[in-house]
């Protein structure tokens, strides 16, 4: 099925495993560029791996805690991580994904 998002970059949060790395999976299957985001950095590069492998998608790993004030969007905010996508298209946490 064709969502129409190709193209497009994303962030999901929480996403290393489970329902959040299901959605990351998903989201890079339909083409999108996909920033993931967990606390155990050793399991999100495994995992960007995983993805990347899978989809051939360009997968960013970032590893940041996203309910403290030194998280990556408050970082990205504040132009220190530019590698985050500057446009975004799609931002998800925990299996929640929201088109923007």
């Amino acid at each position: 099925m064709d969502l129409g998002i190709a193209g497009r970059e994303a962030i999901v949060c929480a996403s290393s495993r489970g329902l959040g790395r299901a959605c990351a999976k998903a989201l890079a299957q339909a083409g999108c560029e996909v920033v993931i985001n967990g606390r155990d950095r050793e399991q999100l590069a495994a995992t960007a791996t995983e993805l990347h492998q899978a989809t051939g998608a360009k997968i960013t790993p970032v590893g940041a805690h996203s309910s403290q004030h030194d998280c990556f969007f408050h970082r990205h905010q504040q132009k220190q991580m530019p590698c985050l996508p500057s446009r975004l298209s799609a931002m998800g946490c925990e299996g929640i994904v929201i088109a923007l």
